[in-house]
């Protein structure tokens, strides 16, 4: 049996993305002492806490001990094909929603995707680390980003029914590429962390920095999006939000990493 989904009485609840968002890329001395100070306001601030990423658990406890980032009530690990619960100091499965996952699979098999895309240039295959049980993710070059993605969307077309989320390394362009079960996302885990916690949509607030938290930044909650997002998922961000009506929800911090965070946060009330 997984434990509940609770973020206790916190009067609102911060859903973020890791590596770019609350992660740095560098461990400067103004990097660490802007994640201790994020620490310290979440405690002081009675706030839930999600991490919502695209590591695996092992990787992303690890990833929180050595920042010493808090401990978050629920972890949404593989671009939000796995969640995790925190009792008893462990992170356990959450049985139910890998149930939800082998429903939105299907028939589909990774060792399919693989065969349909062993031919395109400028797509390689993650370590197996990278790997999860209903995630496959490929490294895109650079250079042919966009004609890549839609080589992909076209040769899956015919094979199978899945969700691809592709983002950019905003410092490098070097694309990553996951393919998911159809219609999951991490705004898909978000959705089901709320819903199964009993958090309105005004108390949840997500912060992300890349083209996999996308879905998750248009969900019409709350939305950070920190300052060294890349430019052109900005300009998605802005063009969309604004089409839906939502562009008051969406906050573009122009403070990096987690000072981004912090700022939203400050933007929102809830700091």
């Amino acid at each position: 049996m997984h434990p509940p989904i609770s973020f206790g009485d916190a009067r609102s609840v911060l859903a973020s993305d890791l590596d770019g968002t609350l992660v740095p890329p560098e461990r400067s001395d103004e990097r660490l002492r802007e994640v201790a100070r994020f620490g310290g306001a979440v405690t002081t601030g009675g706030m839930g806490l999600a991490y919502v990423t695209g590591r695996h658990l092992r990787s992303a406890v690890a990833c929180i001990e050595e920042l010493g980032l808090p401990w978050p009530s629920a972890l949404v690990c593989d671009v939000g094909t796995s969640v995790y619960t925190r009792s008893d100091e462990r992170y356990r499965i959450d049985t139910a929603y890998r149930a939800l996952m082998q429903e939105a699979m299907g028939d589909v098999r990774a060792a399919m995707l693989h065969e349909a895309l062993a031919t395109l240039e400028g797509l390689r295959l993650q370590p197996e680390d990278s790997q999860a049980e209903f995630k496959v993710s490929y490294f895109v070059a650079a250079e042919r980003y966009a004609h890549v993605l839609e080589a992909v969307s076209d040769a899956l077309a015919p094979v199978a029914s899945v969700t691809l989320v592709a983002s950019r390394d905003p410092e490098t362009g070097h694309g990553a590429l996951d393919l998911l079960p159809a219609t999951v996302s991490k705004a898909y885990a978000v959705d089901y962390l709320a819903r199964n916690a009993g958090v309105d949509d005004e108390r949840l607030i997500y912060a992300g920095d890349s083209g996999n938290d996308l879905h998750a930044l248009l969900s019409g909650r709350p939305a950070i999006v920190v300052g060294n997002a890349h430019p052109d998922l900005k300009v998605q961000l802005r063009d969309e939000a604004a089409s839906r009506g939502i562009a008051d929800s969406v906050y573009f911090a122009d403070s990096r990493y987690v000072a981004g965070v912090l700022e939203g946060l400050e933007h929102f009330g809830v700091l």
